[in-house]
């Protein structure tokens, strides 16, 4: 029997269960049906299917849902038990809680007779004290199978951005558990991070990772990253290996499986404007960024991004340029000064640098994690790549880009002043040349106070006259990480290849 037939059974089974359970559509049906203060609260042991969607509570049509806490957008307070499942194992589902409040706090009474079982839902954008996405409480006894959690945080600490697990024993607990929480094919990722902490915090109870599939999924499941756990040493437990597990093929980020699918044909690319973690089967927007710009030709990369006027190098600047805090995303292709057009229609072709910066900060990336989009510099001497002026003490980010063939000095990109703050990812540099200077950099040069963190990027066949980044005169303060950013996985290293050539001081290895 094959996986997709596996996937019409959950289908099916559903359906039959459907049938006999609460049906909700929306947030006012989710409220009434699950909030303690719910006009039609479930009974206990009974189903809940949630049709795919996302529930926020700003799309409320009745003024008291979500009004029984400003914490929660739903308090589950009575020892409710049962299943509340999306209509998909996709976790197409959303539980939005837009960053104003946590998703749920559960409270028991349970026994081990009496489980919460939560299924495929997503919990996105929680923000509260003691846990952003999900607080649990006095001995409930749950079971969180396929769930997904991004987004979350902690008002308070960087503890618990995700999930807080409690006690506080309730007085009509005659003999059940402690508060005991499993995960089962879930993930949890991508939840925000300021310094230290964790996504999970058992302050008081007992946290078991399971890892296996529950069926009809295939066993053993893939092992993702490492969860970021934390516990009381007295009062906490945590049973299992604190790793995400896939029950489902993992698509690179940037793609989705929404069907949960077994082979990358399952795969499907996001939309423009969306983005995925590694193993996602959902797309989210992306919020990261105030706004999301697209371009597929010279003129519009250089009208987006070229910002700084200089009468002889750069005489010409864009003319929608984006503002700071945005993404621009560029179709996979190949960008040339000589395709660009003149003056403020695409100045680059008229100019002696490709892209020169000034307090502009955000993203530019390719629209894949492949660095299919190409700045060629063409071996023109005369061009510079990307002078960078500053970035308005915010990070400007280069993702997934090719550089290469800019022979115009000062390095392909150069960090030229006012405490730049610059991070490339999975960006390519070949064969780049400085030939109007001897301060090196035929790749990266870096000035004036300036920060360059770069990620799982390659030099190649760039000429060593000099280096391939240069830390000028130790100005600034640069570090090649040994590690992935997000949402690739920090846990797995990274393949190392051969010795970049480098001078002055560089951090990391």
């Amino acid at each position: 029997m094959n996986y997709f037939l596996h996937l019409s059974l959950i289908s099916l089974l559903i359906s039959v269960v459907r049938a006999s359970a609460i049906a909700v559509s929306d947030i006012d049906d989710l409220y009434d049906t699950l909030d303690s203060s719910g006009s039609n609260t479930v009974s206990n042991g009974q189903t809940t299917v949630l049709a795919k969607t996302c529930y926020k509570c700003s799309d409320a049509q009745d003024a008291s849902t979500c009004s029984g806490s400003s914490e929660s957008m739903v308090e589950m307070t009575t020892g409710l038990w049962g299943t509340v499942a999306c209509e998909t194992d996709a976790a197409s589902c959303i539980l939005d809680a837009e960053k104003t409040r946590r998703a749920m706090k559960i409270y028991g009474p349970n026994t081990v007779d009496e489980v919460l079982t939560l299924r495929a839902l997503t919990i996105k954008d929680g923000a509260y004290d003691d846990g952003g996405g999900l607080h649990f409480r006095e001995d409930c006894v749950v079971v969180l199978l396929l769930c997904v959690f991004v987004d979350c945080k902690n008002n308070v600490n960087d503890d618990s951005r995700a999930i807080y697990l409690s006690n506080a024993a309730h007085s009509s607990n005659s003999g059940a558990t402690t508060t005991h929480v499993i995960l089962r094919g879930a993930r949890v990722h991508s939840n925000f991070k300021v310094e230290s902490g964790s996504d999970i915090y058992v302050s008081d109870g007992t946290l078991e990772i399971m890892s296996t599939c529950p069926s009809p999924y295939s066993n053993p499941p893939t092992e993702g990253s490492t969860l970021s756990v934390a516990k009381n040493s007295v009062q906490g437990a945590i049973i299992g290996a604190e790793n995400n597990y896939f029950c489902h093929y993992i698509c690179l980020p940037g793609y989705y499986n929404p069907t949960l699918g077994s082979t990358s044909d399952s795969c499907v690319v996001c939309p423009s404007g969306k983005i995925s973690p590694m193993g996602s089967t959902i797309c989210l927007d992306d919020n990261t960024y105030s706004a999301v710009h697209s371009v597929s030709d010279m003129d519009g990369l250089f009208n987006k991004i070229s910002n700084y006027y200089h009468s002889s190098d750069a005489p010409y600047v864009g003319n929608s340029i984006m503002n700071g805090g945005d993404a621009t995303e560029l179709a996979v292709s190949t960008y040339k000064c000589s395709d660009g057009g003149v003056g403020g229609e695409g100045g680059c072709a008229s100019s002696g640098v490709m892209l020169y910066t000034i307090n502009l900060w955000g993203l530019l990336t390719c629209s894949s994690y492949v660095p299919d989009c190409i700045l060629d510099g063409e071996r023109e001497e005369e061009i510079y790549g990307f002078i960078v002026q500053g970035t308005d003490n915010n990070p400007l980010t280069l993702r997934a880009l090719t550089i290469k063939d800019f022979w115009g000095g000062h390095g392909a990109v150069w960090l030229q002043y006012d405490s730049c703050i610059v991070e490339i990812q999975f960006c390519i540099f070949a064969n780049n040349q400085n030939t109007h200077s001897n301060l090196g950099g035929e790749a990266i040069l870096v000035d004036a106070d300036s920060t360059l963190d770069v990620h799982g990027s390659s030099f190649i066949d760039n000429f060593l006259d000099t280096d391939e980044i240069n830390n000028n005169n130790n100005q600034g303060i640069v570090t090649i990480h040994s590690n992935c950013p997000s949402p690739f996985s920090a846990t797995n290293n990274p393949i190392q290849g051969g010795e970049l050539d480098t001078s002055s001081i560089i951090l990391g290895s």
